[in-house]
């Protein structure tokens, strides 16, 4: 659940469910299987290249 509460205000001005950790996770296994990611692939530049642009992405 994520909350908005204003500095300031009595009360939060907002409410909603979200479900982003299992979202994040069945993204991360299709990353791992798609991109090689659960295989250490990170030491040569392609490897690296995918874990930066991923990271930034994120």
């Amino acid at each position: 659940m994520l909350i908005e509460w204003p500095e300031g205000e009595a009360e939060p001005t907002g409410y909603w469910l979200a479900n982003l950790c299992r979202r994040i996770e069945r993204d991360y296994r299709e990353l791992e299987q798609e991109l090689g990611l659960g295989h250490d692939e990170a030491r040569g530049w392609r490897g690296f290249h995918h874990h930066a642009a991923l990271w930034i992405a994120a």
